[in-house]
């Protein structure tokens, strides 16, 4: 685990399943590709609110800086980035939750994390009670 720097490059890594979600927030090292974990949060919950629910928990390190948000839910990452999208009245509010956030959606296919399986994957499958 590392302390939080706001200079370095952040990474929030979310994941859900119908019995809950995870995520973890990171941080480059000066090394290529290497992370640092600031931060753990799980909880009982559902796909594109383990999104909003991470950012809202972990807002003292996200807000006021660029991160990158990396989901295996094509979906959800099309609702979060496409103008077009028409997303249920739940998901627009909860897409008015998190407008103030400055972040970036990846897409990773497989739970897959700089080539690594999803770190946060853990998390997912023994949430915090």
């Amino acid at each position: 685990m590392a302390h939080f720097d706001p200079t370095k490059q952040t990474d929030l890594i979310a994941d859900a399943s119908p019995w809950g979600l995870s995520a973890i927030l990171a941080r480059k090292t000066t090394k290529r590709d290497d992370s640092r974990i600031v931060a753990y949060v799980s909880r009982s919950l559902s796909e594109a609110l383990a999104i909003v629910w991470t950012m809202e928990r972990l807002q003292i390190y996200l807000r006021g800086g660029k991160f990158t948000l990396y989901t295996d839910c094509k979906p959800v990452e099309l609702i979060l980035t496409s103008l077009r999208s028409k997303p249920p009245a739940r998901k627009e509010r909860w897409n008015l939750r998190i407008q103030d956030f400055d972040f970036d959606v990846i897409y990773t296919n497989g739970n897959m994390y700089h080539g690594n399986t999803n770190p946060s994957d853990f998390l997912l499958c023994h949430p915090c009670q």
